[in-house]
């Protein structure tokens, strides 16, 4: 049965927009159609309330139990992080970030570690990448956009908390890593770089992708860390999109049998 969004929902909804409230009662907000159809039906992510502009917006997605809060225009468009919204919000649980100590004791696999990437459409493109061919966990170094920045959970199209993350600051957890045998990768066109396709990988590999326009910053380009690049035309473009290289690179991995 569907409820009217009250004011004190209103006023604690709102606040999400600023990361300092969605830390604070780790919420989030998924706005659109697709992500909250893929949301629900992922089952994997706790949706504390979906909120529509008319209750035809959840005709056919099977909420279940989750309270359906029916908004007016103005109270919705104040909750609204698009232009042209489709009507329908869902209110999320975050979850628990991973620990350090869990992914370096991962057997196997490949870890996407983001150096400063401040793109929000990025960082959900490469979610949505490192879900679809599986890579292990992110990585997001310190200065990188926030994971449940609204744009971000918006561009992953429901892929959302699949996958472990943490945060931390890039160089000091990485050479953690690199003590407990994971071998460290940097994406740089740079002096002494390997085409990726020549490289050679172990089983637990972390590969690292550097800021839109700066690239990998000082204290990580400084790192003694092995580099590749991806071969293209340079002399035309001088880089790809860092959603776009994370996606290469990780469908070499999956080539060479690292991601299944």
């Amino acid at each position: 049965m569907p409820y009217k969004l009250s004011k004190n929902q209103i006023t604690t909804y709102r606040k999400l927009a600023q990361r300092k409230y969605r830390d604070k009662f780790g919420l989030y907000l998924a706005e659109g159609l697709r992500v909250v159809s893929q949301l629900i039906e992922g089952d994997r992510v706790k949706i504390e309330a979906i909120i529509v502009t008319d209750t035809q917006h959840v005709d056919g997605l099977h909420p279940g139990n989750v309270p359906v809060l029916v908004a007016d225009a103005s109270d919705f468009k104040s909750l609204s992080d698009t232009q042209q919204s489709q009507g329908i919000i869902a209110v999320c649980r975050k979850d628990v970030d991973a620990s350090t100590e869990e992914l370096i004791a991962l057997e196997s696999g490949v870890i996407v570690a983001l150096d400063r990437l401040q793109d929000p459409g990025n960082l959900g493109t490469i979610i949505r990448s490192a879900t679809w061919f599986g890579a292990s966990a992110l990585i997001l170094g310190s200065g990188s956009v926030e994971y449940y920045n609204p744009k971000v959970v918006r561009s992953t199209a429901g892929a959302i908390d699949v996958l472990p993350h943490i945060e931390a600051e890039l160089v000091p957890v990485l050479r953690n890593f690199s003590k407990n045998g994971w071998r460290i990768c940097a994406l740089d066109v740079g002096p002494g770089a390997i085409d990726i396709n020549k490289a050679e990988f172990g089983s637990k590999t972390i590969i690292i992708v550097g800021n839109e326009g700066s690239g990998l910053t000082d204290e990580v380009a400084s790192e003694d860390y092995d580099r590749v690049f991806i071969r293209g035309r340079q002399e035309h473009v001088e880089s790809l999109n860092a959603g776009v290289a994370v996606s290469i690179c990780l469908y070499r991995f999956q080539v060479g049998g690292m991601l299944k």
